[in-house]
């Protein structure tokens, strides 16, 4: 009987963004015998297994591991209108590895009931306007942020209540892809992935602050439509991010573009997304709102706004990484064997750097006995 399971091998291609007969060129082997091997119609055994870890750089424990794997209808993109299949299907492929690797990970560290705030705090119903800006107060409080006070570090807030943050490594290279997630299978972990170098520092505190949205409003409904899904995101990030209240004593009618810019300094959220905000809590009417876009257009903002709002970095995942595999040394710095990654996981060394957004990879999987535990004390 065959170790081995045939799911992974469409799942190696999909992370590849590249076809089964493509993925069959690459191992040398028939198209027949690719496609027999992933419909389960030809026992997958180990040397063929081994053929395929070489052809993709992915180790061969890869190919063993019983694991659910996402299709793209389950997951949240926040993405441009651009994104061609191939580089969704090439997201989906990653996520799915992403949030396989976090599960474990978590399971680990024993925080599997992390985020158990989250499915309590999701309804179950469809949240009018009111009930969305309700739990994102409620958010902001789970995550200790005071409803007067501006978000200092979005994905640390997030991280701290137990969601990993990581970015991607095999999309967002056309700048079409921001952000995704999964938000309605809660046995699964609970993850944000987004796209570095596709959005400015404030505009990716917006993603995330979205796909945290999407988890929240979705963990226990999905919405008939995906504009209604992201329409329902996107109120969640504008609340999260300035509270009715403060936008309320800040935004008014008369507001010139130039007095939008301490606003965007103190709260770290974009002259457009403010402009949003105000329209859609009825301080700018829809005339206003026009006006308002049009002169960000006209400076050429709706592109590249002044005022610098700093990239956030994400660390869990580097510490659970470092917990489960090596070494937590500080907040911000980690070591993971190898042996443990590509065993244990089943992904190459390399991808766990880049969703640990940079870790030390070990040789071996020597480790002390005092490892450092995930996220740390580090305050926001």
């Amino acid at each position: 009987m065959s170790d081995f399971n045939p799911a992974r091998i469409n799942l190696a291609a999909s992370y590849l963004g590249c076809s089964l007969k493509q993925l069959a060129a690459r191992a040398g082997m028939g198209d027949s015998t690719i496609y027999g091997l992933a419909r389960g119609d030809m026992p997958f055994l180990e040397g063929a297994a081994r053929k395929l870890s070489y052809a993709t750089g992915l180790p061969l424990n890869f190919f063993i591991l019983p694991e659910h794997v996402f299709t793209e209808q389950s997951l949240t993109f926040r993405r441009r209108p651009r994104m061609l299949k191939p580089e969704r299907e090439r997201i989906t492929g990653e996520f799915t590895m992403l949030a396989n690797s976090a599960r474990k990970l978590i399971g680990i560290a024993g925080m599997e009931h992390s985020t158990d705030w989250i499915s309590a705090m999701a309804p179950q119903y469809t949240p009018t306007a009111p009930d969305i800006e309700r739990l994102a107060q409620e958010a902001r409080i789970v995550c200790g942020i005071p409803l007067d006070s501006p978000v200092n570090n979005v994905m640390r807030a997030f991280e701290k209540q137990g969601v990993p943050i990581a970015p991607m490594r095999v999309a967002g290279t056309n700048g079409r892809g921001e952000g995704v997630t999964s938000p309605t299978r809660p046995n699964d972990a609970t993850v944000i992935g987004y796209f570095s170098g596709s959005r400015s520092g404030d505009g990716m505190r917006f993603t995330i602050a979205h796909e945290a949205g999407h988890l929240i409003l979705q963990r226990h409904r999905r919405p008939d439509t995906t504009k209604d899904t992201e329409h329902e995101a996107h109120a969640f990030a504008s609340a999260f991010l300035l509270p009715e209240r403060e936008a309320r004593s800040l935004l008014s009618p008369s507001m010139t573009i130039r007095d939008f810019l301490p606003i965007k300094a103190r709260w770290g959220v974009s002259i457009a997304a403010l402009i949003t905000r105000g329209h859609r809590l009825g301080i700018f009417d829809n005339e206003r709102n026009r006006s308002l876009m049009m002169q960000l257009s006209a400076r050429g903002w709706r592109t590249t706004e002044p005022v610098e709002v700093l990239e956030e970095h994400p660390i869990l995942m580097r510490q659970l990484m470092g917990n489960a595999f090596g070494t937590v040394t500080s907040p911000t710095t980690a070591t993971a064997a190898r042996e443990g990654i590509e065993g244990f996981l089943g992904i190459p060394a390399a991808l766990a750097d880049t969703w640990c957004d940079g870790i030390t990879i070990t040789e071996n999987d020597d480790k002390p006995d005092q490892a450092g535990t995930p996220y740390g004390k580090d305050t926001q």
